[in-house]
């Protein structure tokens, strides 16, 4: 697969950044973004991007998509969450090229669709692999005439979207691919043949069925959300989250074409490697550039620019219970890294107070330049060194904030016929970034019901408890009210859409501190239920409520309900 220059990366980046077109065409390589500079930020931030790559075993040629002898083509591609391992908006789709071309090719009338299915393979029904559960399918582009450029074998060509998805990482993805005219030459797409379920074609648009086949290769561009760093854990290791003070500073490099992307990063999330108990750590977080792809044995002389301290001496506690393999976030309240997308990147943390231990996953990226070095806390100079690397998640600005639960159980508050109060904490480590919330929603567990609910009030406040009492105004350090009024919900939501309630004043989260939902309302004329995981170790004592919404106090019960939060 040929890949981009780093100039061209980031030319690619400004071009993205000022124009849209219907339909757009370009040819790309296998590297991301690029521009943005190193450290700070400014108000407004920009919104980050990245590239993520599904379904990367190239065995096989697929023809039809686009083809000169076919007239009508149907297909949904599947593609699975851990073979995304991103999320966030969707601007882009590419597909790759099995073949070279000579010439520029011409498709019309090409639509697009995209949604969540909790399906792992295809069923042989189109409407059977959407909306069974995971929310609606969006149209994304439509009735388009798109241009294949000349490309190479191992190339990806993209296609811009109409209008963006939003990819929530957790769920699986399908592509529904609509063409309703011939286009002048054909392209063999790259495809996967081992994921034999994972396409679904038909020359037949008035069909319901079609034929099974193997995946293809594509290509997403994301702007805004959440990038994940390596999958498929090898092992896992305490350092540098450990009471052992010879070995609490480390420092890890990422090449550009690990992370794909470039813009300001809000967030960082680690990947645990067992159930977890809970510890508490001082750490400061240092991202910076660097042009070195191996880390020689002094800290500050792999940096090719001056580090920026994104957490300062800042507390950050791992929950018990947190089970192996989910990531827990680190606050960075302190500033803000821009990744330039062209450098690599380190990621330098500091601690220097700690209660136990928590492993962390990685696995040895298979070369023999050094990426991880370690050593005692505030030391210049390391002591050992590995190929290993961390397996951690950057969530570039311009995404939500979601907390998705294991959806085991479903919640009839607030949204009912009875006046209910409820209280929902959800913890720092599942948030992730400091920001002024402007937007909430919570996922329903089925298609909506119009209905309204009065005197609704919604409430967001810090509190540096992990658990909550019984007596709500306890719960809540600095109690804010953010909606009051009627809340009105249209029907046509699918389940697993977002009721999203229409915040009318912000409410600055600090990113360091647990984060309090608190709802109030005298009831509606119907109910319409929202996911909730639980009962869980994880969820001890996180939800609080009453049936009336007076009462001061309530009852406790151990579960979460899934939550989106948007930030500026």
């Amino acid at each position: 697969m040929k890949k981009e220059s780093k100039i061209f990366k980031a030319f690619r980046y400004l071009c993205l950044s000022f124009v849209v077109v219907t339909g757009l065409v370009a040819i790309i390589g296998t590297g991301g973004g690029g521009g943005g500079g190193g450290g700070g930020g400014t108000t407004p931030l920009a919104t980050g991007e990245f590239t993520k790559t599904a379904q990367l075993n190239t065995n096989n040629g697929y023809f039809g998509h686009f083809n000169n002898s076919v007239i009508d083509r149907r297909a949904q591609q599947l593609y699975l969450a851990d073979g995304i391992d991103g999320s966030g908006y969707i601007t882009a789709i590419a597909f790759k090229s099995y073949t070279t071309t000579a010439a520029e090719i011409t498709c019309p009338d090409l639509t697009l669709k995209i949604g969540h299915t909790s399906l792992s393979a295809l069923t042989n029904t189109f409407a059977n692999n959407v909306e069974e559960g995971k929310g609606s399918v969006e149209t994304v582009l439509t009735n388009a005439q798109v241009v294949v450029p000349v490309v190479s074998s191992g190339d990806y060509f993209e296609i811009q979207l109409d209008t963006p998805f939003y990819y929530n990482g957790v769920d699986n993805l399908v592509v529904d691919f609509i063409r309703t005219g011939v286009c002048d030459d054909s392209i063999f797409l790259g495809c996967d043949t081992t994921f034999s379920n994972g396409s679904l074609w038909t020359n037949d648009l008035t069909s319901a069925t079609g034929t099974p086949s193997a995946a293809l290769n594509m290509e997403f561009q994301f702007e805004g959300g959440d990038n994940t760093l390596f999958s498929n854990p090898t092992s896992s290791t305490p350092i540098p989250f450990n009471d052992d003070p010879s070995v609490q500073r480390q420092q890890q490099l990422y090449i550009d074409s690990d992370i794909n992307g470039s813009g300001p990063i809000t967030g960082l999330g680690i990947q645990v490697g067992n159930l977890t108990l809970e510890e508490t750590y001082t750490v400061s977080v240092n991202l910076g550039h660097a042009t070195v792809t191996t880390l020689a044995s002094d800290y500050a002389a792999n940096y090719s620019d001056s580090p920026v301290t994104v957490a300062n001496a800042v507390s950050f506690t791992v929950p018990a219970n947190v089970p192996a393999n989910s990531y827990v976030w680190i606050p960075l309240p302190d500033a803000v890294f821009t990744y330039n997308g062209t450098d690599n990147l380190i990621l330098e943390f500091d601690v220097t107070a700690a209660t136990g231990d928590t492993a962390y996953t990685y696995h040895d990226h298979g070369s023999g330049d050094v990426r991880l070095i370690y050593g005692p806390s505030d030391a210049s100079v390391i002591m050992p060194v590995t190929t290993a690397i961390h397996h951690i998640k950057l969530r570039f600005n311009g995404g939500t904030m979601d907390t998705i639960t294991a959806e085991n159980t479903s919640d009839s508050l607030p949204f009912n016929t009875s006046a209910n109060q409820r209280q929902y904490l959800y913890r720092a480590s599942e948030l992730g970034t400091s920001g002024t919330i402007t937007r909430l929603a919570l996922r329903t567990t089925s298609d909506s019901v119009a209905l309204d609910y009065s005197n609704f009030t919604v409430i967001l406040g810090h509190t540096s408890a992990v658990e909550l009492t019984s007596t709500f105004a306890d719960n809540m350090d600095d109690a804010t009210t953010v909606f009051s009024g009627i809340l009105s919900i249209s029907s046509g939501l699918k389940a697993g859409d977002w009721i999203e309630i229409p915040l009318t004043s912000s409410f600055t989260y600090n990113g360091e501190d647990n984060l309090v939902v608190y709802t109030t309302t005298d009831g509606g004329t119907g109910n319409n239920n929202i996911f909730a995981g639980g009962p869980d170790s994880l969820y001890t004592n996180r939800h609080a409520y009453v049936w009336d919404n007076t009462s001061p106090t309530g009852s406790i019960n151990s579960y979460l309900v899934d939550q989106r939060l948007w930030l500026q």
